[in-house]
């Protein structure tokens, strides 16, 4: 179990997504996302080298769907949302680790608080979505309505890393926003952090360039356009 093979076997550990594919050149069909069968990951086989060689020992992953059913999304941006698994046993922090949320206390509190607005989102009769294939790798998003979408990036906090996860986590959200303006009329853009920053610098400066910062108690903040709608 080394390189590719460790990969998909430890992918949920390191909060990493299997997208599977039909074919390897010309025409590929995307099949969706998939996850190691829980009951069992993987066996052991014998196949032929590619082209017919002789025998040798393979690995066989069992593979199940993310979703019941492969269909095309109800939408033209993402999927339905797939709810994270906060259960999760995280990989030990690495020093190479470009992301804090992948790793350490960080993986279980980063689903869950992804979790936790998406299903305030459903709750207020909006579309929960996480991203398809052809999206860009935000952590959430939902539609209110045909032509309005908000994009939302998920960032744990610790007092070590705060800056650093804000400063990524900004930056993130306007690039999902960029890409996402040429397919959509209407964008908005949420940072959803694990609680109040430090520094209220961070909160207006969010405000600067229009994306909204909040965090668990603020639920208010992030749907307050939905309800303003409604009332009217």
């Amino acid at each position: 179990m080394i390189r590719g093979n460790k990969a998909i076997l430890e992918h949920s550990e390191t909060g990493k997504r299997l997208r599977l594919f039909d074919g390897a050149r010309g025409t590929v069909r995307y099949l969706g996302e998939w996850m190691l069968n829980p009951e069992q990951a993987y066996t052991w086989a014998e196949a032929p080298e590619t082209g017919g060689g002789p025998l040798r020992q393979v690995i066989r992953f069992h593979l199940v769907p993310v979703r019941a059913t492969i269909t095309e999304p109800e939408v033209g941006i993402g999927q339905r949302y797939v709810v994270a698994d906060e259960d999760v046993a995280p990989a030990p922090a690495a020093p190479s680790t470009p992301d804090p949320d992948l790793v350490g206390r960080n993986l279980s509190t980063h689903r869950r608080l992804q979790n936790h607005l998406a299903q305030e989102a459903q709750n207020r009769g909006l579309t929960a979505l996480s991203p398809g294939a052809t999206d860009p790798n935000f952590d959430l998003a939902w539609r209110e309505g045909q032509d309005r979408l908000t994009v939302c990036e998920v960032k744990s906090l610790t007092r070590a890393n705060e800056a650093a996860q804000l400063r990524v986590g900004l930056g993130q959200v306007l690039d999902y926003r960029d890409q996402l303006s040429d397919r959509t009329a209407d964008v908005t853009a949420v940072l959803w952090v694990e609680r109040e920053p430090t520094e209220i610098r961070w909160v207006n400066l969010c405000q600067q360039v229009g994306v909204t910062l909040a965090w668990p108690g603020r639920e208010g903040m992030v749907f307050s356009r939905a309800h303003d709608d409604t009332r009217n």
